[in-house]
Parts: C-alpha cells; sequence; structure tokens
C-alpha cells in the first residue's frame, strides 16, 4: 500500500540492542538463579526477585496514570502468576540446586513445543504440520538424549528428577502462556506484566513458608555472590529484559523476537562452561544441537495460518464464521461473497518495522489496512483524499484531529473526513490500529505530483 504514513521507526542499532538484550540477558538468568540458589532457598530467591521487580514496575505504573486494577484484573493475573512464576519458574529454581544451568535451559527451550501439543489437544485445535511434527520428535529425542543412555559415552545423564521438574515447569508456563491471550486484563501489559510478578513472588513465598525454608533460613549464610545473583535477576532479568522484549514485540515481527527461544539456551550453555565451569559433555552438545533443532522449525516453519483444505473451503464457500469457513491472511481482492480475517495472523505477517502500514483487504468502495507506530514514534501524516476511519486495538497515545487533542487507547474510534490534518502524537505504548478508508486509499500519482484528484494534497508514499 502507499501510505500517508512515514513513521520515524526506531534505528538498526536500537533493534540490535534490545535483542542483544533479549538474547544475552535472559540466557544468562540461567546462570544467574544457579548462583543464587546456592546459598538461599529457591522459592525465596525467586520469590524477592519479583517481588521486588513487581513492586518497583507496579508503582511506576501507577505513577505514570495506568487504571486502577479491578477484582476481575487481580484474579486473571494470580492465575497467569502461579502458572509462570510460581510452577514455572519455582521449578527453573528448584531444579537447579541439583541439574547444572545450560542442561536446565535446554529443557525448559522445550516451550515451543508443549505449546503445539496443548494448541493441538484443545477444542477446534490447529493440527500440526510437518514441521512441527518433525519438531515434536526432535524435542523428545533431545530430552531422551539428556536424560538417558546410561551407557553414552558422551557424560552422566541429566538428574531425572530435575528433568521431570524442569518439564513440568515447560508445561505450566505453556499453559500459563495460552490463558494470557485470553484472559481479562487491564490494558497496560505493564502493569499486567507487574500484577503477574507480585503474585508470583507473593506465592513463592508463601510455598517456602509452607515447606518451612524461612524458618531454617539464615541471612549470616548468604554469599555475596547469591545476593548479586538475585540484584541481576530482579533488575535485568525481570525489568531490562522484560522491556525490550515488549518493546521489539511493537516494532518487529513475533516470529523474529521469538528467535530468543533458541538463542537463549546456546548463551546458557556457553555462559555456564566459561563462568561456572560447567561440564559441557558431548551428550550436552548432542542434545543441544537436537533439541534446537526442532525448536528452530517450529518457531520458523511451523504452521502459523489455517490449512490448505480450509482454505479451500473459504474459496468455495466466500461464508464468514468458522476457521474451516473463511479465515483468510494476505491481501485478498478476488471477488467474494464475505471473507474473514485473524488479527492474530494478519500480525505474524506484518513487518512494522520496515513497513508501518499493512493493506489486506481491498475493494472497489473500501480499503482496510493494519497501522503500527513503535512507542515513542513520529507519525507523519498529510491530509488524506479519502475518508478514513481509525479503530484503536492496544496502546495509547494522544490524537490531534485539525488542531484538537484527545486522548486515545484500546477500543477508541476515530474519523477522519476527507483533506483533515490528523496525526497520532505522544504515544507511549505501542499503538496498533484498524484502519479504513472509503474509497480505497489512493495508490497511483497523478500529472502534478502534489495533488490528487480531488485537489487536496496527495499523501506522502512509503516504498514497500
Amino acid at each position: 500500500m502507499t501510505s500517508a504514513r512515514s513513521t520515524k521507526g526506531p534505528s538498526t542499532f536500537s533493534v540490535a540492542l534490545a535483542f542483544a538484550a533479549v538474547y544475552l540477558i535472559w540466557g544468562s538468568t540461567y546462570l544467574a538463579i544457579r548462583f543464587g540458589v546456592e546459598t538461599i532457598p529457591p522459592f525465596i530467591m525467586a520469590g524477592s526477585r519479583f517481588l521486588f521487580a513487581g513492586g518497583l514496575l507496579y508503582a511506576w505504573c501507577r505513577f505514570r496514570g495506568a487504571e486502577r486494577p479491578t477484582f476481575i484484573h487481580w484474579r486473571s493475573t494470580a492465575i497467569i502468576g502461579g502458572l509462570l512464576l510460581l510452577c514455572g519458574n519455582g521449578c527453573v529454581s528448584w531444579a537447579e540446586k541439583i541439574v547444572s544451568s545450560g542442561a536446565a535451559a535446554l529443557m525448559v527451550s522445550t516451550l515451543p513445543i508443549w505449546l503445539v501439543l496443548l494448541d493441538w489437544l484443545r477444542r477446534d485445535g490447529v493440527r500440526p504440520g510437518w514441521a512441527e511434527v518433525t519438531g515434536l520428535a526432535l524435542g523428545i529425542a533431545g530430552v531422551s538424549i539428556l536424560v538417558g543412555f546410561e551407557s553414552f559415552s558422551g557424560g552422566a545423564p541429566v538428574n531425572r528428577i530435575g528433568a521431570a521438574v524442569l518439564m513440568l515447569g515447560s508445561l505450566s508456563w505453556a499453559v500459563g502462556s495460552l490463558y494470557s491471550r485470553v484472559a481479562p486484563l487491564p490494558k497496560s501489559k505493564w502493569l499486567a506484566i507487574a500484577m503477574e510478578m507480585l503474585w508470583g513472588g507473593a506465592m513463592l513465598w508463601l510455598l517456602a513458608a509452607i515447606r518451612g525454608d524461612w524458618g531454617q533460613f539464615d541471612m549470616s549464610t548468604v554469599s555475596t555472590r547469591s545476593v548479586y545473583a538475585v540484584l541481576y535477576l530482579s533488575v535485568f532479568g525481570s525489568l531490562m529484559g522484560f522491556s525490550a522484549y515488549i518493546w521489539l514485540l511493537g516494532v518487529t515481527t513475533p516470529a523474529r523476537v521469538s528467535t530468543y527461544a533458541f538463542v537463549n539456551p546456546i548463551v546458557a550453555v556457553i555462559v555456564g562452561y566459561f563462568l561456572a565451569g560447567e561440564e559441557l559433555t558431548a551428550r550436552v552438545l548432542l542434545a543441544a544441537m537436537v533439541i534446537i533443532s526442532g525448536v528452530v522449525l517450529i518457531t520458523l516453519y511451523g504452521r502459523r495460518s489455517a490449512p490448505k483444505s480450509a482454505q479451500a473451503d473459504a474459496s468455495a464457500n466466500k461464508t464468514l464464521g468458522s476457521r474451516e469457513n473463511g479465515i483468510r491472511t494476505g491481501a485478498w481482492s478476488e471477488p467474494c461473497g464475505g471473507c474473514g480475517f485473524s488479527m492474530d495472523e494478519l500480525s505474524l505477517e506484518h513487518d512494522p518495522l520496515n513497513r508501518p502500514y499493512y493493506e489486506f483487504l481491498r475493494r472497489d468502495t473500501m480499503s482496510v489496512g493494519v497501522y503500527q507506530i513503535p512507542a515513542g514514534g513520529v507519525d507523519r501524516q498529510r491530509p488524506h483524499v479519502e475518508d478514513e476511519v481509525y479503530f484503536v486495538l492496544e496502546g495509547r497515545a494522544q490524537f490531534q484531529l485539525e488542531g484538537a487533542v484527545h486522548e486515545v487507547g484500546p477500543g477508541s474510534v476515530l474519523y477522519v473526513p476527507a483533506g483533515a490534518e490528523h496525526r497520532f502524537q505522544n504515544v507511549s505504548e505501542s499503538l496498533r490500529i484498524l484502519v479504513f478508508f472509503s474509497p480505497p486509499e489512493t495508490e497511483a500519482p497523478l500529472e502534478n505530483d502534489n495533488q490528487t484528484s480531488r485537489g487536496r494534497t496527495k499523501p506522502r508514499k512509503i516504498m514497500v
């Protein structure tokens, strides 16, 4: 699409720095956890980390004007915090008492495999394609290499109890991740994350109390290395790493961001070897290659849309409805009686870093697309020659329309008549907007490059 939008996106250096933060910080957290649990009980250590980070983030969100959470929000974040942090991260923290940080990272990297299985087993789930099936097989094989084959000469197997706990943690994290997609949460993603951390930290401390850890805990025995590890996990792992991750989701594609799933375990194995002297055996190296190959297949080549049979049914039936009857992605310009689109799947095809506006439907009387502006981004628009309606899906900003300024957020509907000066400004949370043009947005320039057929200023184009 030729767009009126010319967003000043983030620099390549900024994006590279954010990826480095996600790769290196999250990859090194496994070693930090191991250092932390050396002299601090696992659940006290993990709970302290999340209560500290969650408390700071919650206070910051409320200070910045985030909405007061409702009872439903607290309930939803309690469930997510319990699944992700109490069980998910708690299992990792406990297991690292008996499993090396590198092996723990490899076991946790099977998360995409659990997501595929759970998505398949749920009602109306998506049947795995060749990439998912192959990835599942490789993941299972890699875990088997880590924990089995006593006679294998490449080093001793990973403690099986620790491995089972790590797999349970990954399963819990997958369930929590799927639930978080449909749970009623605060409009601010940061506030929701803070609440989940507070719940998870409180639950971990409660579990420590039930186990009697507090009665046996002696601060005088805590090493300096463990203290620094908890601070690193709180500030870098929970705050900086998460900040970089959320920011990247707003400026690049989910597929690119998801590459952390197979980069992190590589970083964890290398860091564990050089900084903690962990054994880098042939068993670990072989398992790493097998597991990460499976994760790469699922993450980068997994099925992202409805099966081809479903698309064929959609084309034949021309109906709007279930996955089998018309949920389509990509630009659809051929004649059809009706068609439907999945916003989640459209987001996988949209690369906002290189193409801020993605048109996915064009008809004789209208066109529709998705427009994204990263937090802090600049929206440079000139008047359109078409009437336009914005529907804000997510994010927060101000909207200036012919001099008047309005606060906008999820659910805001904005009508802009043809020729009206308008733009988004002060983007505090990355915007994702559904845009409707009627008639379709003008594409071809006229003889006078500064005018359109309606005599209005022609929008500046973005070359894509």
